[in-house]
């Protein structure tokens, strides 16, 4: 593959870890990238996986011991579960079905709440995303409001590694720690308020808005 597209990229990196040029490999959705009909048929062979997790306590995150820098971005952070002063208003609402199957939409549960469409102010599409090790799907919202600027939020995206940084961070280390919160987005239920800025519409063409943290929401 030639050029500088995603799929380029993703075939260039790839073949270097086939070649023993790269040292970590490629991720599933690398794979995806350089074999894009591989999710048309796993979307339809893989299930929905959706876990029933317990919500957090955000009072008790937040009398964890930290550091007073890290205090500060996650009370910041947080805010965003509650605080509709933080959220923009887009000019125009599009709600929408997504791909999901009426089945996918059952197995949400309590991710989803029942809205009225007047008051749901952004859009949300839902999709599945392939985890063929695993055997399952995830599902991930594309989220409206991600077009938006917020001028009133002072936080950044939070940037994961690159894989170059890990591999080489583990190059170096002798031991290494790693923790995965179970659902982690699921943990994190939204106000009603908030749920208003992730809505769309299911297959019976009821309107509902997601109840849980978005996994696509770009300060998620």
């Amino acid at each position: 593959y030639n050029g500088t597209g995603a799929k380029a990229r993703a075939a260039q990196w790839a073949l270097a870890y086939l070649q023993g040029t790269s040292a970590s490999a490629p991720s599933s959705d690398i794979i995806q990238r350089v074999f894009p009909d591989l999710n048309q048929w796993q979307r339809r062979l893989y299930r929905l996986h959706v876990k029933d997790v317990t919500p957090i306590s955000v009072d008790a995150l937040l009398q964890l011991p930290m550091p007073r820098r890290l205090r500060r971005q996650a009370e910041l952070y947080l805010r965003l579960l509650h605080d509709p002063t933080l959220y923009p208003t887009p000019t125009s609402c599009r709600c929408r079905v997504t791909s999901l199957s009426k089945e996918d939409e059952r197995q949400l549960g309590r991710k989803v709440a029942k809205m009225d469409q007047e008051s749901i102010i952004a859009g949300v599409y839902g999709f599945k995303v392939v985890e063929y090790d695993k055997e399952r799907c995830r599902p991930v919202w594309a989220c409206d409001i991600n077009d938006e600027k917020f001028p009133d939020f002072e936080g950044e995206k939070i940037l994961l590694h690159k894989h170059s940084e890990i591999a080489a961070v583990l190059a170096r280390a002798t031991l290494f720690l790693q923790v995965d919160g179970k659902s982690m987005y699921d943990q994190f239920a939204l106000a009603r308020a908030i749920q208003r800025y992730f809505g769309f519409k299911m297959h019976n063409q009821d309107t509902a808005a997601l109840a849980t943290m978005a996994a696509g929401f770009m300060f998620a």
